[in-house]
């Protein structure tokens, strides 16, 4: 009886230490090994991508070249957009509620496992790598919706006249 009372508690003792939540300081160090504070200037160069196109198509009003004007208010939107970014979105600003995430999606044990993997010299190269085949992905996903939305436009065009929404 005692051995099974004492396998029992090892056994609780077990799923309860790889079920616990991460201490903050194990997440914060995770984050670091990833460079996630690194990461936040390639977040910037993205939105600042998304703007430049939102605000071309908002002011240049489907013309194929901006008036000087229109290239203007491009400009100030995409600089107050950045100004505002950088102010108000900081890697201070929402690393408690990343920290919070990584908490109550990840054990104790996974956090551990990642940071022994990411301050490794093969989760470093993976962390440097990483940024770039991103990168890199995302230009060859630009590069073939530019090649399909020709095809994708006038088939959702079809597809409005058939459905009878418009002439």
């Amino acid at each position: 009886m005692k051995q099974t009372s004492i396998l029992l508690g090892l056994v609780f003792f077990s799923i309860s230490s790889y079920s616990s939540t991460p201490t903050t300081e194990s997440v914060e160090a995770l984050l670091e090994a990833l460079d996630e504070k690194g990461q936040m200037a390639e977040i910037y160069s993205s939105l600042e991508v998304m703007n430049r196109q939102g605000a071309t198509l908002h002011y240049g009003k489907g013309q194929a070249k901006l008036t000087s004007d229109q290239q203007r208010a491009v400009e100030i939107v995409v600089n107050t957009a950045a100004s505002v970014y950088k102010r108000d979105l900081t890697w201070e600003s929402i690393k408690p509620e990343v920290v919070k995430e990584m908490q109550s999606n990840f054990s104790q044990e996974e956090v551990d496992a990642a940071v022994a993997f990411y301050t490794s010299p093969l989760g470093k190269a993976f962390v440097q790598a990483l940024p770039l085949v991103k990168r890199k992905t995302s230009l060859l996903i630009r590069s073939r919706l530019e090649k399909i939305q020709p095809v994708a436009i006038p088939e959702a065009d079809k597809a409005l006249r058939d459905a009878k929404l418009v002439k």
